[in-house]
């Protein structure tokens, strides 16, 4: 963060968290204080806030102070000194080094985050709307063009016994399929899915998104 309004909003919220039997308001000196020795970066900032009070309370100061703090980061931050002084420095040759001390574009971050939601919403509707169609489309009760020697087959036989008729009937019709999945303990319209003969909506809504 940069030392603006923002960083003061931050602290105000970090403030409220304070343990220390003698509080201390957020006054600009420890403000300043917080922000030189971690260089806005939000993780340092609450540990050494935390560490501030630790210390306070070990040594019975009980209050946090610019000097508590500047040791509290003295002590804990000492592996991040080089990159923490590059940052107040501006040396950007040793910053490059260092991916994860970038600074971030919160107004892109956004976009792109709204991007993606304005996206999987759509993705969202889109994947409803071909379950709805696809469920019509392949309900068992539901006619289904079939060549014609299979339309014949379908066709109201004369009056026999169930067991005749699902033996005269194709070997790859509706019926002989659903005969063939009733006897498994599954419904039609499983019988049909298990065949291939019903595609799921996914696969619609794949061919859609490419």
């Amino acid at each position: 963060m940069k030392n603006d309004e923002t960083w003061e909003l931050f602290l105000d919220c970090l403030w409220g968290y304070q343990y220390v039997q003698q509080r201390s308001p957020l006054i600009p000196e420890l403000s300043d204080a917080l922000y030189d020795v971690t260089q806005g970066i939000t993780d340092f900032a609450v540990k050494v806030y935390m560490l501030a009070q630790v210390r306070a309370i070990a040594t019975g100061e009980e209050a946090v102070t610019a000097q508590g703090i500047r040791l509290a980061a003295q002590e804990s931050l000492r592996m991040a000194n080089p990159i923490l002084q590059a940052l107040r420095t501006g040396d950007t040759r040793i910053l490059h080094t260092v991916e994860d001390v970038y600074p971030i574009n919160l107004d892109s971050f956004l976009q792109e985050a709204q991007s993606k939601l304005n996206k999987a919403e759509q993705l969202e509707a889109l994947t409803r709307t071909r379950k709805v169609s696809s469920a019509k489309e392949s309900s068992p009760t539901k006619a289904i063009s079939q060549p014609e020697t299979v339309t014949k087959t379908v066709e109201t036989p004369p009056k026999t016994s169930k067991t005749r008729n699902k033996k005269n009937l194709a070997a790859d019709s509706l019926p002989a399929i659903a005969a063939i999945g009733e006897k498994q303990k599954l419904t039609a319209y499983e019988a049909l899915k298990q065949a291939g003969l019903i595609r799921p909506a996914t696969e619609y809504l794949l061919e859609e998104v490419g």
